[in-house]
């Protein structure tokens, strides 16, 4: 579904355009917590396994950027949902600059910090941790 928001700005809005209806219109400020909870425990049971962020984006009913928004963070979703993030350990520093370049192109434009909080996968905190700054960051991912 990733490439049909790319594309369209929305699952919404690429059903539209094909001249359908979405069969759920709601908006983010509309689906409860037990709602998109549920949703986390349906994923969960039919992979055997905590669904991650990227599996919610293109198998799950709501956006993963719900869960954030919501919650806080994913992992504080999983938490409240009772599960386990999948994956022990922290992201390589290779995949969050690999991140702050897919959102580059996605944007194409260089991301701000606005963006990073709105439609990145890892917190800017992240990346001011583990750079030390998030301008470090950037200059990691763009000086080339």
């Amino acid at each position: 579904m990733s490439t049909y928001r790319r594309r369209f700005g929305s699952w919404a809005n690429a059903l539209a355009e094909a001249g359908f209806e979405p069969a759920d219109a709601r908006t983010a400020a509309q689906i409860s917590e037990a709602d998109l909870l549920a949703e986390l425990d349906r994923m969960a049971t039919a992979k055997g396994e905590t669904p991650t962020f990227q599996e919610m984006e293109t198998d799950g009913a709501y956006s993963p950027r719900t869960y954030v928004d919501r919650f806080g963070s994913w992992t504080d979703a999983l938490d409240a949902a009772g599960l386990e993030p999948r994956e022990s350990g922290r992201v390589s520093d290779a995949d969050l600059l690999t991140e702050l370049r897919r959102l580059r192109d996605a944007l194409g434009t260089e991301p701000v910090a606005d963006d990073v909080r709105e439609r990145g996968e890892y917190s800017l905190a992240t990346y001011q941790r583990r750079f030390g700054s998030w301008s470090d960051a950037k200059d990691a991912a763009f000086d080339e």
